[in-house]
């Protein structure tokens, strides 16, 4: 069980049970959803996200799900109004001598969509007519990684590690991109 100092709507409650554990929570954040931020004709007013998860591990294998609704308002200055988005996140694993390897998809909208009401003509008195939109935010594409890894303490001192990834649709935007990563790490 878990309360923000900061925020007591920020609250988490984990169960675990036998090789898995699972989460129940609510998010507030300021002036944002699931991280985005907006200023001016943009800006984000608070949102409330509540969550449920599950991530479990058995002899080598990992599978963790985590999905979320958040209601998402703007403020007084904004052209967005309210809005609503379905997101989830998940991972599957496998650990053994030192490999691993993963594929997932990091935290994503899955579907959603904004109320917006933009100025759409102007009165003779000089004051504005607004129509209101609703926005489909849902993506047009699924971001995906693998990353297959290596990691090994040579001595009590010294470890070396090595991995390459694969990013399929990179913040949801059509295309491919690799990386290769590698460290040393000595303790004195």
């Amino acid at each position: 069980f878990g309360i923000n100092d900061n925020n007591v709507n920020n609250v988490s409650i984990g169960y675990k049970n036998g090789t898995c554990g699972y989460t129940l929570g609510n998010m507030e954040e300021s002036n944002s959803f699931l991280g985005n931020g907006g200023s001016g004709a943009l800006e984000l007013g608070d949102s409330i996200t509540q969550y449920v998860g599950i991530n479990c591990n058995k002899q080598g294998f990992t599978f963790k799900y985590d999905i979320g609704n958040t209601n998402i308002n703007g403020t007084n200055t904004s052209i967005i109004k309210n809005g609503s988005a379905i997101s989830d996140t998940w991972k599957i694993g496998y650990t053994r001598n030192n490999w691993l390897f993963e594929i997932g998809q990091p935290l994503a909208v899955r579907s959603g969509n904004l109320n917006i009401d933009v100025a759409s003509s102007v009165n003779s008195n000089g004051s504005h007519n607004y129509s209101n939109y609703m926005i489909d935010i849902n993506p047009d594409n699924r971001h995906t990684t693998a990353n297959l890894s290596w990691n090994n303490s040579i001595t009590n001192n010294l470890n070396i590690n090595f991995g390459i990834g694969y990013d399929n649709n990179y913040a949801n935007i059509n295309g491919d991109e690799w990386n290769a990563i590698t460290g040393v790490k000595y303790v004195f």
